[in-house]
């Protein structure tokens, strides 16, 4: 009973999007309401940095999945951060560069596509080193920050939407090919075309 409970507050919480929720307590399941969950802390982590400097906020929008999930899965099967899909993989068409993956999206919508890659050593894992969502979406978002190139990137003024895949494969997960340590997560940054703002109703 007392396991159902907690495992009702995780999800409570991941639907509710809650500011209130206290993972530190808790002992998360590692699925992809984990992952999304941590996404959206990272969001609107770079949604606060954007606004101290007079940014308007990202918009998380899934027209860019395409292009994230893409590229996300490229590298976890290659094993490695990279921006270049430059090597091949088995059962995947590569797009070596990040504009190259444009052609994933709906361009009447998408102007537009940078991405920015990263990875932590924090876990989300019961009995080795396990961190709170928000410390691991606090050190994604300082690693960023740290990132001169990164950071510019994240908050230009151009970007009008995001997408975020934090991949839970870890290093010490099944993987022969590993050669990146830490959990992977790539930030795809959109720019809607003209049309698309309007239909929107955005500047």
């Amino acid at each position: 009973m007392k396991n159902l409970i907690t495992l009702l507050i995780v999800l409570l919480s991941i639907s509710g999007y809650s500011q209130k929720h206290k993972p530190s307590d808790l002992v998360p399941d590692l699925s992809k309401e984990t992952s999304t969950y941590i996404e959206q802390l990272v969001i609107e982590k770079i949604n606060k940095g954007r606004e101290k400097m007079g940014r308007e906020p990202l918009i998380f929008d899934t027209l860019l999945a395409p292009a994230g999930d893409h590229h996300a899965l490229y590298m976890r099967k290659l094993g490695k951060l990279t921006h270049w899909e430059e090597e091949d993989v088995e059962g995947m068409v590569n797009y070596r560069f990040h504009t190259s993956r444009l052609k994933l999206l709906d361009r009447s919508k998408i102007e537009d596509l940078s991405e920015a890659i990263g990875s932590s050593l924090l876990r989300l894992k019961d009995g080795w080193d396990p961190h709170s969502f928000d410390e691991i979406s606090t050190h994604l978002v300082y690693c960023f920050n740290q990132s001169k190139g990164h950071w510019k990137l994240i908050t230009d003024v151009k970007w009008d939407c995001v997408y975020i895949v934090y991949d839970l494969l870890h290093d010490d997960d099944e993987n022969e090919n590993r050669k990146s340590s830490g959990t992977y997560i790539t930030v795809m940054l959109g720019q809607y075309t003209d049309e698309y703002k309007k239909e929107l109703g955005i500047n």
